[in-house]
């Protein structure tokens, strides 16, 4: 399972993502999807520990 629950992210100064929370039960499919600039990739980043997101 992956429980992300109120976090912020941020490029330097700048805050990209805010008060993201979402669950992901076992055995669950899931897909990201939005427009361009929509926080995809970033939120990818954080998960995987290339950014550090904050608690909001």
């Amino acid at each position: 399972m992956l429980k992300v629950k109120s976090i912020d992210v941020y490029y330097g100064e700048s805050q990209a993502l805010w008060n993201i929370s979402f669950n992901v039960e076992e055995g669950e499919l899931v897909a990201i999807v939005g427009p361009n600039g929509a926080g995809k990739t970033t939120i990818m980043r954080a998960l995987t520990g290339l950014l550090h997101p904050k608690k909001a």
